[in-house]
């Protein structure tokens, strides 16, 4: 089989949760997320497609700044930014999550990282030594806020 390498921006990858879609831009072999790229997860839900029809333009167009797609009744869940394997983050990356917008979003609007973690991912999941933050409700970001963690399979 000849090995097609490419690069793709905002490939929709399977994800496991029904109210959530993933999407991918970076390099690829066999169409699959494979190199160095990121991905973006959304959610959505009824009330979350409401509520975001009440809120102003100004509002909406402040918080997606965050988020390479643009998608009406969606929230930006998690990114991932580094190395892929066969669909999987694998390698050097950094994975932050974000609170939802109703709780803390930045001064400027956009979404703002409850968690980050720089380190090594192995099929997927959290392997060895890692940096970690956490946002502890502190406006801006500081040194102090991250601290060294080790994990084994995500734990």
């Amino acid at each position: 089989m000849k090995k097609k390498v490419g690069n793709i921006k905002g490939l929709k990858i399977p994800y496991k949760w029904d109210n959530r879609e993933k999407y991918y831009w970076g390099e690829t072999l066999n169409d699959i997320p494979n190199g160095k790229g990121y991905s973006e997860t959304y959610e959505t839900s009824k009330m979350i497609k409401e509520t975001l029809k009440v809120v102003s333009k100004k509002w909406k167009d402040a918080y997606f700044k965050s988020s390479s797609k643009k998608k009406e009744g969606y929230i930006l869940v998690n990114k991932y930014v580094g190395e892929w394997k066969n669909g999987m983050m694998d390698g050097d990356g950094e994975l932050i999550e974000y609170h939802e917008p109703e709780y803390f979003i930045n001064k400027d609007g956009t979404a703002k990282p409850m968690n980050k973690y720089k380190g090594n991912f192995k099929k997927g999941k959290k392997e060895g030594k890692f940096k970690v933050y956490t946002h502890m409700g502190d406006d801006e970001e500081k040194e102090s806020d991250w601290k060294k963690q080790n994990f084994k399979n995500d734990c």
